[in-house]
């Protein structure tokens, strides 16, 4: 061993060992079915078959139906069914989970630990409701400015619904990581059982997201119940990280149904209202002195935002500017965000 140490050839034998060893260090776990689609150029093209009819006309009843999804990684056989709350309540197409079969991943060599997919659509069919869709993926998009480590992966795609091999619907989508995705891929825990209260919380970033909520006129989440919030356990982080999700009520998408909860003070979604809970003078300037340090990069997403129309973009910017104002403000920060 000594001596293909120290010839040549020893020394590269050793070299492509080590750059061996640390790329499978970097490499780490296989892919996800969700990388397979997250690491996708562009907007991909996604075929999923089933029998649509049925899989609409039943949406309530969530039963999985057998089916057939084209991913850029491959084909697979697979089950699908709706999912949701309200949303599978009133749009027409339900969000949808689909099911894969651990052998079919595995012969991909893909992670067999994740095996699901959870899909939002367009709510109806039409540009109006492509629009909602991809307002809420901005909302997404925005959300990672202001938690940069911690937030929830998505990808927009465009869905080619098949059925009998014709195609039946073209929408656009997002997919979105779940619980078991999120927690691979940040080595946490997913809090999922029982009751969380703020004070749980990480509270710089439980602020900030409080912040966020209010600044896309969003009042459809919870703590205490995880509504539209993921509650992870990160080693090295001493509280419960929050991280949004699940926009399509905030005022800044716009979708028609929203309207907010009946024990709220307010009649529109257009009425920005703060839900944040125990936060100081302190901590109310210093999350504004935040926002503003992140001004020009929020408005930069969406001066670059592919797929809304400059029109609608400046629709957005006109809805940020009186957020921007008010954290810009002394007084009103402390009028506005002081909930102690």
């Amino acid at each position: 061993m000594k001596k293909l140490a120290n010839s040549p050839l020893g020394l590269i034998f050793i070299l492509n060992f080590v750059f061996a060893s640390f790329a499978s260090a970097q490499n780490g776990s296989p892919k996800s079915i969700f990388d397979c689609v997250y690491d996708a150029e562009g907007v991909p093209v996604i075929k999923i078959e089933t029998n649509w009819n049925k899989l609409i006309n039943q949406k309530m009843e969530e039963e999985y139906l057998p089916g057939k999804v084209t991913l850029p990684c491959g084909d697979f056989d697979i089950r699908v069914r709706a999912r949701g709350m309200m949303r599978k309540q009133v749009c027409f197409f339900p969000p949808v989970k689909v099911d894969f079969k651990n052998g079919q991943l595995e012969k991909q060599k893909l992670d067999t630990s994740i095996d699901k997919l959870k899909v939002v659509f367009q709510c109806r069919a039409g540009e109006a409701n492509s629009e909602f869709l991809l307002r809420e993926k901005m909302c997404y998009d925005l959300y990672k400015v202001i938690s940069p480590d911690y937030y929830v992966y998505h990808k927009q795609v465009k869905f080619e619904c098949m059925d009998e091999g014709k195609v039946k619907y073209a929408l656009d989508g997002l997919f979105v990581e779940d619980e078991g995705e999120i927690a691979d891929r940040i080595g946490a825990k997913v809090i999922e059982v029982g009751k969380v209260m703020a004070p749980a919380l990480d509270h710089d970033l439980y602020v900030r997201m409080t912040f966020f909520q209010y600044m896309i006129g969003n009042t459809d989440w919870s703590i205490p119940n995880k509504h539209n919030v993921e509650m992870i356990k990160v080693p090295g982080i001493a509280k419960i990280v929050p991280m949004a999700y699940d926009f399509d009520y905030a005022a800044l998408v716009g979708t028609p149904y929203a309207v907010p909860h009946e024990s709220l003070p307010i009649k529109s979604i257009y009425e920005r209202y703060f839900m944040g809970h125990g936060v100081t003078e302190a901590d109310a300037l210093a999350t504004a002195k935040y926002f503003v340090s992140k001004k020009d990069a929020l408005l930069q997403v969406v001066t670059d935002f592919q797929g809304l129309d400059e029109k609608a973009k400046a629709n957005i910017k006109k809805f940020l500017n009186p957020f921007f104002e008010t954290v810009q403000n002394e007084k009103t920060v402390k009028r506005t965000f002081v909930q102690e």
